[in-house]
């Protein structure tokens, strides 16, 4: 569920240094539950694929950008990375499902993925059990009736999702750039129009699906920076992405305007809408096994 789990592992802490629950049995349980419900979210992504990811990101509490992120966390350290994803915000919620997405060995997830539950629900168990004492002189002070303090928690948490989705309709106020639909831009490439089309997808993703919008150029946003002499200034540029809203491509269209490229725009739905519409697709790099791809290799 998409709510906060680090108080329960505090208070269960702060409970197992008073001796009213044992601490290794509270491991167990916490870290059996959550790496459970982790393996769930692996299997939806397995199932669902790259369009899970995109409502994932609509409802999650971090802005769409923790997708690239959790990429990038991917792409260089690989399985590893499911150690530090908890402990990141917004990131683990996109791990787990894009494990699966990317087709990583169930064997390889369920090894690493349980011992970053192990290693994250033991540092929180042991935040609450040192500050036990801290947290009974807080409840000794506050003499608060016990739905009172679930009346203020439940308005914590409204107020901190609230917090979350102002946060991200922010951010894509900030990146609102006009896009062009899959329709004009197929129209556009029947009829012959010189475009420069940018594949901007992570290596990840075209690792698994390494087709492309025919004409188009793969650059990886990560690489734009440095490569953005290739893509020709007298013409329209057209950007896609993966990610949720377009925000990679809105974001590399803003930073190819400020370099003096202004006739730039994201493709609307990005590749996702471009397959889901059947149109064409062009294969443009090698076709990796599954147990040969990044998150599966030795």
């Amino acid at each position: 569920m998409f709510v906060p789990i680090v108080p329960l592992l505090v208070g269960t802490g702060a409970l197992a240094a008073h001796e009213q629950i044992q601490l290794i049995w509270a491991l167990a349980a916490l870290g059996a539950g959550i790496a459970a419900g982790d393996f769930l979210w692996y299997l939806i992504g397995r199932r669902r694929g790259i369009s899970i990811l995109d409502r994932l990101c609509r409802i999650a509490l971090e802005p769409s950008t923790c997708l690239r992120r959790t990429e990038n966390l991917f792409g260089r350290y690989g399985p590893a990375a499911l150690l530090l994803a908890k402990f990141i915000p917004g990131l683990s919620t996109v791990a787990l499902p894009l494990a699966g997405v990317f087709r990583m060995r169930p064997r390889r997830f369920v090894a690493f993925d349980a011992a970053g539950v192990f290693c994250w629900v033991t540092a929180y168990l042991m935040v609450g059990y040192v500050s036990s004492g801290a947290l009974t002189t807080i409840g000794s002070r506050v003499r608060w009736p016990g739905w009172l303090w679930i009346v203020v928690a439940s308005a914590a948490l409204a107020c901190y999702v609230a917090f979350k989705q102002v946060q991200r309709r922010l951010v894509l106020r900030k990146l609102r750039v006009a896009k062009i639909s899959v329709e004009e831009l197929h129209r556009r490439i029947e009829e012959g129009d010189i475009l420069a089309v940018i594949d901007l997808r992570h290596p990840l993703d075209f690792e698994s699906d390494p087709y492309t919008i025919p004409t188009a150029i793969y650059i990886p946003a990560e690489e734009l920076p440095r490569r953005h002499a290739e893509i020709a200034r007298d013409r329209d540029v057209v950007l896609y992405c993966t990610c949720p809203d377009e925000i990679t491509s809105a974001k590399e269209a803003l930073r190819l305007r400020r370099r003096g490229i202004r006739r730039v725009r994201p493709l609307q739905g990005g590749f996702a809408a471009w397959r889901a519409a059947g149109l064409p697709v062009v294969l443009r790099g090698p076709v990796v096994p599954v147990e040969n791809r990044m998150l599966n290799a030795a």
